[in-house]
């Protein structure tokens, strides 16, 4: 069953290397950015910068869990699971919060890392169930996460930026 496994996970292992490659360069930007900006990351800006730094760096362990060799279908059903739910969990408790204070957010924001989260969730299940990887659905969410951390990332820095010139 291991070796139905690896052979369903090898013709993944170059998109999550470019997927791990891209997530940690634009996390490492997303340092970079938000140090330049610091005094003016507060508010809505603030969030939005856990928001990417949360799918970016869930992206990164998501595509680190898919290259480590010798997985088991247990062990990659667990992490997905637990990558699922973290993410889950972290975006409605960032959601609360920001309705909470009252921030304007659009629902892409949410959506889009939200069935990510659930896919992965999912297909843990369904991997429990078959025993086959649903490369399918993993790579779905990945798309979600990188397409809307990369839209959040420009949002906080065109914000950023149109906050530093009406300040100078």
């Amino acid at each position: 069953m291991v070796d139905v496994f690896s052979q369903g996970l090898q013709p993944w292992h170059d998109f999550f290397t470019l997927m791990g490659s891209s997530a940690a360069a634009l996390l490492g930007l997303l340092f970079v950015s938000a140090s330049i900006h610091l005094d003016a990351l507060t508010g809505d800006a603030q969030a939005l910068a856990h928001e990417t730094f949360n799918q970016f760096f869930l992206l990164l362990l998501l595509a680190a869990v898919c290259l480590v060799p010798g997985l088991t279908p247990s062990m990659f059903g667990v992490a997905l699971l637990l990558l699922g739910v973290l993410g889950t969990s972290t975006q409605i408790r960032r959601r609360l919060r920001r309705r909470r204070l009252g921030f304007p957010h659009p629902w892409r924001r949410d959506l889009f890392p939200i069935l990510a989260y659930l896919l992965l969730a999912v297909t843990a299940g369904a991997l429990w169930i078959s025993g086959a990887p649903v490369m399918a659905a993993v790579f779905a969410a990945s798309l979600l996460l990188i397409s809307q951390a990369t839209q959040n990332a420009w949002e906080m820095l065109v914000y950023l930026g149109n906050g530093s010139r009406a300040s100078a």
